[in-house]
């Protein structure tokens, strides 16, 4: 049975019939119908592996992510469908669970799959995994380029196209803001310590440090992997080790919120015994009491940018001006740093 047998069946042309199928064109929701039904009524059988293997475009998006577990994913990938789905391309979603060999071969499989390009938040190591993102830049299967868009990394150096923000700058604001807040003793809750943006949030919190005059205590350091829980037990572990502290930067908003539980349990006051800041502004830092102080990350527009900026690569071959996209960020001040301090609701998601 073939694309024909179904058109005629529907009697619909098989051109209407390929578009339903592939979503390669608009077709009326009536006609649609029609070609579905015929689809069911006949029992036919797509064969997408013959199918990729006739043509060079599979209307296929790869989008891989170290994990779905993280508030701040679940926003990106709002931004990335907005634009997938409106320009007629399907999308798949890995998940490497952190592990740089997974997501190789989440690359590696869409490329022989001929996926027309992939969107990446990688979890390489700039120094080691240098040959995997010179193979990244380079993406291609037979005559086939396959273009690569980073979010969140800056990859920029090794020819990918990067959606980023400046996580220097963010971790010097964040700090910059509680030694304002008259601040001085402050501990910091990192990410997990292979990731690059979490070395650099780290590197601007020192840098502000320095530039204060404020000693760095190896011992206010405290290593998460971005869950709650893991920022619930870094500030157990200050107050068990009896460590002095008058402030927490936590390096993301999950993490501030374990710690703004363990600090209420234990009877710490927010603001006026501990000031606490995050990171990435998402909606859970301004639904607590108190809200939490955080820095703000566009997260709808890194994914809606990588996306607008991989289907522009495709149907330009590859030549696209400017391989940088910085966003913007912020400080968003709320009560876990200045008393009474109310914010609304994140939901501006652009």
């Amino acid at each position: 049975m073939t694309i024909r047998d179904v058109a005629k069946y529907a009697k619909v042309s098989p051109a209407t019939v390929s578009n339903v199928i592939n979503g390669t064109k608009y077709v009326s929701d009536d006609l649609k119908e029609r070609v579905n039904k015929a689809i069911c009524d006949l029992d036919f059988q797509v064969d997408y592996a013959a199918s990729i293997m006739k043509k060079s475009t599979t209307h296929t998006i790869g989008v891989i992510l170290p994990t779905l577990n993280l508030v701040f994913t679940s926003q990106v990938i709002n931004g990335i469908q907005s634009v997938i789905s409106n320009n007629n391309y399907r999308i798949i979603f890995y998940t490497a669970d952190n592990n740089i060999d997974k997501e190789i071969n989440y690359v590696r499989m869409l490329t022989a799959y001929r996926g027309d390009g992939i969107i990446v938040d990688s979890i390489a190591n700039e120094d080691k995994d240098a040959d995997y993102l010179g193979y990244l830049a380079t993406l291609h299967n037979g005559n086939k380029r396959i273009p690569v868009v980073s979010i969140e990394r800056n990859f920029v150096e090794h020819g990918i196209h990067s959606v980023h923000v400046n996580n220097v700058l963010g971790g010097e604001i964040a700090t910059n803001h509680l030694i304002e807040c008259g601040c001085r003793e402050i501990a910091i809750i990192t990410g997990p310590t292979f990731s690059d943006l979490v070395i650099d949030r780290i590197k601007g919190y020192k840098n502000i440090l320095t530039k204060h005059g404020i000693s760095f205590d190896d011992e206010l350091i405290i290593y998460g992997d971005f869950t709650p829980i893991s920022g619930y037990r870094a500030v157990n572990h200050l107050i068990k080790e009896g460590l002095s502290f008058d402030s927490v930067f936590a390096c993301n908003d999950e993490m501030a919120v374990g710690a703004l539980r363990a600090l209420l349990k234990n009877g710490i006051s927010i603001p006026d015994d501990v000031k606490l800041i995050g990171f990435d502004n998402t909606f859970i830092s301004s639904i607590v009491t108190p809200q939490i102080s955080t820095i703000n990350v566009p997260k709808f527009r890194i994914g809606y940018s990588a996306a607008r900026i991989l289907i522009d690569l495709i149907r330009k071959n590859g030549h696209v001006d400017g391989l940088s996209c910085e966003m913007p960020i912020s400080v968003i001040i709320r009560g876990s740093t200045e008393k009474g301090k109310v914010d609304g609701w994140e939901l501006d998601v652009w």
